[in-house]
């Protein structure tokens, strides 16, 4: 391994250094590239779920999927920058940042989840 190999090995980056990186990759690659990576992330992890839960379960199946869950997580956090930082006019909407709009959403399809998993057991009447 060389010097600038090893300047690179895992190192957990603070959260500052993380957006200064997102930030580097829209500048060095420009948005809609960064837009078409997020959708090409997704199709890569539909089909390392399928192969993990419909092939084996092996632990390099098991490897890949973490890879693949990483990838989108991380390009899912890019596409909330993008929205929020380069393309969405507060002027124009709700004036909440997409990300809080994304946990809105969250919280609310855990607790539709919740309401429906309780009437399927029987604890809630309908």
């Amino acid at each position: 391994m060389n010097q600038v190999e090893e300047m690179y090995q895992l190192k957990n980056l603070t959260e500052s250094e993380v957006l200064e990186l997102y930030d580097d990759a829209f500048d060095v690659w420009g948005l809609n590239a960064q837009v078409d990576m997020v959708v090409e992330e997704l199709a890569e992890a539909i089909v390392a779920v399928q192969k993990y839960f419909k092939r084996d379960y092996s632990e390099q199946r098991r490897v890949d999927l973490a890879s693949e869950v990483a990838d989108v997580t991380i390009m899912l956090k890019q596409l909330q920058l993008i929205i929020d930082n380069h393309i969405s006019a507060p002027a124009y909407f709700s004036g909440k940042s997409f990300a809080t709009l994304v946990e809105e959403q969250i919280a609310y399809k855990h607790a539709r989840a919740r309401m429906r998993v309780d009437r399927a057991l029987g604890e809630v009447s309908e």
